[in-house]
């Protein structure tokens, strides 16, 4: 005898689906653009900062920059714990390059 809710419930289903396909695209491309920002802090703004090595290393180790500790590798010599250094570079693993202060 009414024929419309059925009629309604198919319309209901469509806008619903096509809101569920659209928030879907919307978080794809949310989410790819999230991925390709990189770090939310500008991490090359550390070239030339100094800092302090947190132990001894040769080749890679800790230094504390800015109050934050991170991992940090050095292209020649020896540094020991407690001596200033500065960084030269950032590899993409975020660790810091470092030399000795002179």
């Amino acid at each position: 005898m009414f024929r419309w809710p059925a009629a309604c419930y198919r319309f209901a289903v469509v806008v619903y689906l096509a809101l569920l396909l659209l928030a879907a695209v919307v978080l794809l491309l949310g989410a790819r653009g999230f991925a390709a920002a990189g770090p939310p802090f500008d991490v090359v703004g550390l070239v030339g900062s100094e800092g302090e090595a947190v132990e001894s290393f040769s080749e890679s180790g800790r230094v504390v920059v800015r109050g934050e500790i991170w991992k940090a590798a050095t292209r020649r010599g020896i540094i020991q714990r407690g001596e200033r250094v500065r960084i030269v570079a950032v590899e993409p693993e975020l660790t810091l390059v470092v030399e000795k202060l002179a």
